[in-house]
């Protein structure tokens, strides 16, 4: 989170009250994959339980000088609410992150974003990294629309599961009207910055 602003990020998990819980797979190739699934009541107890039974719930700070490298944590409960750094040496909190980043063995589907928010930044040439070419082209004539300067508009259907598949890969960048954008797609309660 205290990395350079990027509105396509999406933290590594999040779990909401009726047991929704969403994360994202890292590719070694570059980009993600973002899944979607449900605990059941039970399996949310559970987690909760485990979490109060690691301590993550005390009343003090595990670091004096914080390394925002790491893994940062906020749990929100009717009468509690705990935000920390996870230390690695806490062994029994980071296997539950650990868990909960990998989906906490729900039955996965791949998430697909109803509607959202589209963000186009125009970029001159030499604001590309060396050598890349961007892969994907905006149709712009199937869309109706371009991405002009500064466009951000909102979408839904095929131009946003285009849209998605562009942030999801490695470079968010597209070629528009014979112009390069930077692309950015910002879904309420998914992306970080919505």
């Amino acid at each position: 989170m205290y990395q350079e602003i990027d509105y396509n990020y999406i933290p590594d998990f999040r779990v909401w009250g009726d047991g929704r819980i969403v994360w994202v797979e890292h590719l070694a190739i570059g980009g993600r994959k973002v899944y979607e699934g449900y605990l059941s009541h039970d399996e949310m107890e559970q987690i909760i339980v485990d979490f109060i039974e690691a301590d993550f719930f005390k009343g003090y700070e595990l670091f004096n000088n914080k390394d925002y490298a790491f893994d940062h944590l906020d749990i929100d409960l009717l009468d509690v609410a705990r935000s920390e750094l996870i230390d690695r040496e806490n062994e029994e909190v980071f296997a539950l992150v650990n868990l909960l980043k990998q989906g906490a063995g729900v039955t996965a589907e791949e998430y697909s974003p109803e509607r959202a928010t589209l963000h186009a930044i125009l970029l001159d040439e030499t604001s590309l990294p060396k050598g890349l070419i961007p892969q994907y082209v905006w149709p712009d004539d199937q869309f109706g629309y371009t991405l002009s300067p500064e466009l951000v508009r909102e979408i839904s259907s095929n131009d946003l599961l285009f849209a998605w598949e562009i942030v999801n890969s490695t470079h968010p960048i597209v070629e528009s009207n014979s112009e390069y954008f930077w692309i950015a797609i910002t879904i309420p309660g998914i992306t970080y910055f919505d």
